[in-house]
């Protein structure tokens, strides 16, 4: 029957981006090669999978072609061969990546008067594999009247130091792929707090003066 020189093996794509899943197939002629998901012949009629095929000496290559995927399309795609011997399968994993989703639940954790510190939860990425561990997040601050700063962090909370005290600060949070950055979460606003003295008072002055009731009446 036929046979595969190369494995299955998982490829990767982005969203709105093409996929490419390549099938190379030997064995004795005639030999039949297909693409199939979820038992379904491809491309089907009207989709956007397209195929390409190849015949060489002793390989017949199949492309499978997907344009503008989405992460609803990754998952498993079947390549079958057949000839007159019988017949054999592989698989292939497609994963399809996108931005992932913003954070949410963004809340003050601490602050004092030079920091503030935050956490959040970080929702699940759009893809069709798990929560990838790539994704970084971006903390922005800024006080009212000021231009936002930037911060990048690996985990879910980040310290934010060098503040001055006694003031408001917006805040806010994105999360990072190799993809792209999601949309950044609402405004926060927190307000550091007053930066207590580092000393008692220096060089006091006794400015008691008698005093001396008005007359009344």
């Amino acid at each position: 029957p036929p046979w595969f020189p190369v494995r299955g093996r998982e490829m990767t794509a982005q969203v709105r981006g093409t996929a490419v899943l390549e099938c190379s197939v030997r064995g004795d002629a005639p030999l039949a090669v297909q693409w199939r998901r979820d038992g379904q012949v491809l491309p089907l009629i009207g989709s956007k999978y397209s195929v390409e095929q190849e015949h060489g000496e002793e390989t017949t290559k199949l492309k499978l072609i997907l344009n503008d995927a989405l992460a609803s399309d990754g998952g498993a795609y079947e390549c079958q061969a057949s000839n007159l011997h019988g017949s054999n399968s592989l698989v292939y994993s497609l994963v399809v990546r996108d931005v992932p989703s913003a954070p949410s639940d963004v809340k003050v954790s601490e602050k004092g008067a030079r920091f503030i510190a935050l956490e959040w939860s970080a929702s699940a990425e759009h893809a069709s594999v798990p929560e990838s561990s790539d994704i970084n997040f971006i903390v922005f601050y800024a006080t009212v009247e000021g231009s936002y700063k930037e911060i990048k962090v690996p985990t879910n909370f980040a310290r934010i130091t060098g503040l001055d005290p006694a003031t408001r600060y917006l805040l806010r949070v994105a999360a990072e792929n190799n993809v792209g950055r999601s949309a950044a979460t609402e405004v926060l606003m927190a307000t550091t707090l007053e930066e207590p003295p580092t000393g008692p008072p220096r060089n006091m002055k006794d400015v008691t003066e008698a005093y001396a009731p008005a007359d009344c009446c």
